[in-house]
């Protein structure tokens, strides 16, 4: 997760996606999005990337990238990709959204940032709590390993809080 600057295409930020993805040690051969990250340069970024685009065209498109990404929406993979971000990406976005995420409440994209950080550590932490509260009821699990991550995390949240009153009481500026 990552905030971005207000101008341009949402697609701006795919490369950088891709490229920090590969730098933590993932693989990305294969990268899914909504029609929202179609366009002729983010196609060729991914092209050039050696990553496929599973990003379905917008409806009216009809460049060669666009014929080809209409292609391969229409495949197997394709399909699957769709399938696989409505049901997970787009759930997780739902959530970020109601915990916080739905809209900027500080100016400048450091402090949206962690704005966002906090919105998906609250997440984890909520998740975190909810598995500890079934692992103590159905006695399974590791309640200690668990009880790690939750102190883990809301020191995380804690810290994030901080950062962002510091910034705001100290640094006045709406830049980046």
């Amino acid at each position: 997760m990552r905030a971005e600057r207000a101008t341009g295409s949402e697609a701006d930020c795919l490369e950088d996606i891709v490229r920090r993805a590969r730098f933590s040690g993932h693989q990305v051969a294969e990268l899914g999005a909504d029609c929202g990250y179609a366009s002729e340069d983010s196609y060729a970024a991914l092209e050039k990337l050696r990553a496929t685009a599973l990003i379905p065209p917008q409806p009216n498109a009809k460049h060669p990238a666009a014929i080809r990404a209409r292609e391969r929406m229409l495949t197997p993979t394709g399909r699957d990709a769709a399938i696989d971000r409505q049901a997970h990406a787009e759930g997780a976005i739902s959530e970020l959204k109601r915990h916080g995420g739905g809209r900027a409440r500080c100016r400048g994209t450091r402090l949206v940032q962690l704005q966002l950080l906090a919105a998906a550590t609250a997440i984890n932490l909520k998740r975190l709590i909810a598995t500890q509260n079934a692992a103590e009821k159905a006695q399974t699990a590791d309640p200690a390993g668990n009880r790690a991550a939750i102190i883990t995390h809301s020191r995380l949240l804690a810290l994030i809080l901080n950062k962002i009153g510091r910034i705001t009481t100290t640094d006045s500026s709406t830049g980046s």
